[in-house]
């Protein structure tokens, strides 16, 4: 009998890697570490890394066909719910809500399709001491509550989200 840990999802998920000192933004400046079928293809990879390697890096975890470039045709008119985590606790907030987002429970309405999630580090005089993560959504138009983000982690308050519209971002 399977259970949910195996229970394959409807697509799969990519998660890249790209690093802090690189300066394009581009597919090619990505890293692909994975592609994920069922949870536990993505505990494996995650075990793997570690959780404080989500915390020092920069990682996306997307939608499979959807690159993790926010002027892509699939996440232009969409924006990102954002919020900051303290680095001692954002790989465990990055995990909870990777999981969340491969499983479709990332926000209260259904029919909010999220594309990707992203973490990246934020330092204070060259020490990172926070990250900032963001769940980033198809349709601003349609979602742009914060509200509607799910609430998963500690780290993670209806006050303390942002939502940030894609056409928004300079380019």
């Amino acid at each position: 009998m399977s259970t949910l840990i195996d229970t394959p999802f409807p697509q799969t998920f990519t998660l890249y890697y790209h690093r802090l000192e690189e300066k394009k933004w581009n597919l090619e400046s990505f890293t692909k570490v994975g592609t994920f079928r069922t949870v536990r293809d993505y505990l494996v990879v995650s075990e793997g890394l570690g959780l404080n390697a989500f915390s020092d890096g920069m990682f996306f975890l997307f939608r499979d066909p959807i690159p993790p470039l926010w002027e892509n045709f699939n996440n232009v008119y969409g924006g990102c719910y954002s919020f900051k985590s303290p680095k001692a606790s954002a790989g465990q907030a990055f995990d909870a809500y990777a999981i969340a987002f491969m499983l479709g429970q990332t926000t209260y309405n259904p029919s909010n399709k999220i594309n990707g999630i992203s973490i990246s580090p934020k330092a204070v005089h060259n020490s990172i001491k926070h990250n900032i993560i963001k769940i980033w959504n198809s349709s601003f138009k349609d979602f742009n509550d914060p509200k509607d983000l799910r609430e998963l982690h500690p780290d993670v308050t209806h006050e303390g989200v942002v939502y940030t519209r894609s056409p928004d971002k300079k380019m």
